[in-house]
């Protein structure tokens, strides 16, 4: 505990590899990292993988600032997913034409499962998902993750992300504030 109080950080399950900490007692005084810092890009355990099972605004959070993304960034992404399917990977949506944590629609629903099992997941993994999303960030939606990047604010990366990446037939300001909640409460 006291270690996390001298790092300010508020969730300890969300320490990094390659995270210098502060160890109190020790006479080492290097500052705690900023709360927007992304950890270095590669594998983050504790992502729900079980088919089926929902995953977390926080687990999607560390997914993302894991890729690369700030927290506020990945916090853009969570408010959204909470409104597209509440993080549950089994979701269906607009008439069974809607799949997924993002609610992908038709086209992008099936290279979604598609691609998700090439990969070795479950098509109803939320780990998988989420791999599957930052593929498509990377990818066909390379444009959003552009406009994402662009952001500073988790509000604004919940209102780009929702532009840019879900396209919803309304623009709701209450994804953006999800995204700013989420942000908060991801610092403790």
């Amino acid at each position: 505990q006291s270690i996390a109080q001298a790092n300010g950080i508020a969730n300890p399950n969300l320490i990094y590899a390659g995270q210098q900490l502060v160890i109190p007692g020790r006479g080492n005084t290097a500052p705690a990292p900023s709360p927007n810092a992304p950890p270095p890009t590669g594998d983050v355990s504790g992502i729900e993988n079980r088919p089926g099972v929902r995953g977390s605004a926080q687990q999607t959070i560390a997914f993302f600032m894991s890729k690369g993304l700030t927290r506020a960034q990945a916090a853009g992404v969570a408010g959204n997913l909470q409104y597209e399917s509440g993080f549950n990977p089994s979701a269906v949506g607009d008439g069974g034409t809607s799949f997924g944590v993002a609610q992908w629609h038709l086209g992008r629903g099936a290279a979604m499962k598609s691609w998700t099992q090439a990969h070795g997941y479950s098509s109803t993994s939320f780990k998988g998902q989420l791999e599957y999303l930052w593929h498509e960030l990377n990818n066909s939606e390379s444009y959003a993750l552009g406009k994402l990047r662009a952001t500073t604010s988790a509000y604004d990366a919940g209102m780009a992300f929702q532009r840019y990446f879900e396209r919803p037939a309304v623009i709701n300001p209450a994804r953006g504030q999800a995204a700013q909640n989420y942000y908060q409460e991801s610092l403790g």
